[in-house]
């Protein structure tokens, strides 16, 4: 109630109506201490949810710190591992790299002294060829013949090779044919040291030639006049092997072959060219004296093989 109603109310009516508005008054100031009671009630309450709230503001900032750090630390973990692993993955490159440069400058290393020597061997092919090339001009063919046998492996050019050969080919022919004729005054005058050396130095020359047979032939007579019947044996075999000798060559051939190979101890050998000899020249003036050492050989065979037994 206002107090405008009051003052009328008191003027038109009796003193009642004042404890009237005193309780009014009384009531309305309990609600007052009510509404007081209540908002201080509110406002600790509201102070102890905003102290709770500090405290879990504070809390939470602990929290986001600690996180922080733990993020931090993590991040700089992963950063030192990655840079780590960066730094060993760049020094495995670089170690490779190096170990692919070595071996490369090995190989290359390798390469160039393969070069120098190849070309070292060029140069003294080249040389080696021009010294060959002096002998031909100078016609010391023999020198030539000799010295090519030497240097023609080491020879690069294949092609020079090829001609000198040929070329050489030619030579030796002459120098064989030359030392045959040679050896053949020889033979024919008795010298037959110098016959068997001249004979030997043909056939080194050139070993296939025509007049082979024939220098086979007088290589023998030199070397069993000079009592080497061993090699004498063995150059009667090959005068005989192709049967182009005359008769009378070839009679005397086989009668020297058989007494070349009884003198130089190969019996059974010795016994087989004898029995040839009587078997082809049943009217030869040695027939008596190749049945009495044939017969004499084969006895002492015979005699050897009782032994034996």
């Amino acid at each position: 109630m206002s107090r405008d109603q009051t003052r009328s109310s008191g003027a038109g009516q009796p003193a009642p109506r004042s404890e009237d508005a005193l309780a009014v008054v009384r009531q309305e100031t309990t609600e007052a201490r009510n509404l007081s009671i209540r908002t201080e009630h509110a406002v600790r309450s509201l102070g102890g949810e905003i102290r709770q709230l500090q405290r879990s503001v504070d809390g939470l900032e602990r929290r986001s710190f600690f996180n922080s750090a733990v993020a931090y630390f993590l991040f700089a973990a992963l950063t030192f591992i990655g840079l780590l692993l960066f730094f060993r993955a760049s020094v495995e490159r670089n170690a490779l790299d190096q170990a692919l440069a070595a071996e490369r400058i090995t190989t290359l290393e390798a390469r160039i002294a393969e070069l120098e020597t190849d070309l070292q061997a060029r140069r003294e092919s080249e040389r080696e060829a021009w010294q060959f090339h002096e002998l031909i001009v100078a016609e010391r063919y023999e020198e030539a013949v000799e010295r090519f046998g030497q240097v023609q492996g080491r020879l690069q050019d294949r092609t020079t090779v090829e001609l000198f050969r040929r070329e050489l080919e030619r030579y030796r022919h002459r120098l064989a044919e030359d030392a045959w004729l040679a050896g053949r005054r020889y033979a024919g005058s008795g010298e037959w040291a110098e016959a068997r050396d001249a004979l030997l130095r043909s056939h080194g020359f050139a070993a296939v030639v025509p007049y082979a047979t024939e220098r086979a032939w007088w290589l023998a007579e030199s070397l069993h006049a000079l009592r080497d019947y061993r090699a004498a044996a063995s150059w009667y075999e090959e005068a005989l092997s192709p049967e182009t000798l005359g008769r009378r060559d070839a009679a005397v051939g086989w009668f020297r072959m058989a007494e070349s190979l009884e003198r130089s101890g190969q019996r059974e050998a010795a016994v087989a060219a004898y029995e040839t000899f009587l078997g082809r020249f049943s009217t030869h003036g040695w027939r008596a004296t190749a049945q009495q050492r044939l017969s004499g050989l084969q006895a002492r065979i015979e005699a050897e093989r009782r032994d034996e037994d």
